[in-house]
């Protein structure tokens, strides 16, 4: 699958809005246009999304293309949305573009519904807490994983800790993470 490394992870159900310039990754785009195939977006561990020769984490986003404008060969507008996850298998040469061989790795089903419940509230709690609308995320209406990603998409946290939230093995242990990095958050801003 081509692959786009960005320093910021993206979660699935993210919309995520590129200017592509370099010509390597104009390619990638006119690929996947051509070929109606998705990419890849994965964060950057170290080094630069200019100019190549960066690291690379092993789990990302599976991203589909929404919409593509501007001049063929120019910059380009494009947006695209994250449609599941990805675990690297290999990376091979970057040639013209990144290229990675993946697996999709979606969620298992949440084991305990109960706990789940409770965290999911404890997130749209702390959001609030944060500045959050009240209503913005309904914990009730949400399947847990589309309402982890969309809430840790609207969290106050860095890209490091959006991809060990994107690394949790599954909904309840990213919905614990996350409740323990707004929690830090919430005390954070107490103490300002």
């Amino acid at each position: 699958m081509p692959a786009f490394p960005l320093e910021t992870p993206l979660f699935p159900g993210q919309l995520l809005p590129l200017q592509v310039f370099e010509p390597r990754y104009l390619q990638l785009v006119d690929h996947c246009v051509t070929n109606a195939s998705d990419f890849a977006v994965v964060g950057i561990s170290r080094g630069s999304e200019v100019g190549g020769g960066e690291q690379r984490f092993d789990v990302g986003c599976v991203t589909r293309i929404l919409q593509v404008s501007g001049p063929p060969g120019g910059r380009l507008l494009v947006v695209g949305v994250g449609v599941g996850r990805f675990r690297a298998e290999a990376w091979p040469p970057d040639d013209p573009h990144p290229w990675v061989m993946a697996r999709h790795w979606p969620d298992p089903d949440p084991a305990d519904p109960d706990r789940t419940g409770e965290l999911m509230q404890a997130v749209s709690n702390r959001l609030v807490e944060l500045g959050d609308e009240p209503a913005a995320i309904n914990p009730a209406l949400q399947d847990p994983t589309v309402f982890v990603y969309e809430a840790a998409a609207r969290s106050p946290i860095g890209p490091l800790d959006r991809q060990k939230l994107l690394e949790c093995p599954d909904a309840l242990s990213r919905l614990e993470l996350l409740v323990d990095l707004l929690n830090g958050q919430v005390e954070m801003r107490r103490l300002l």
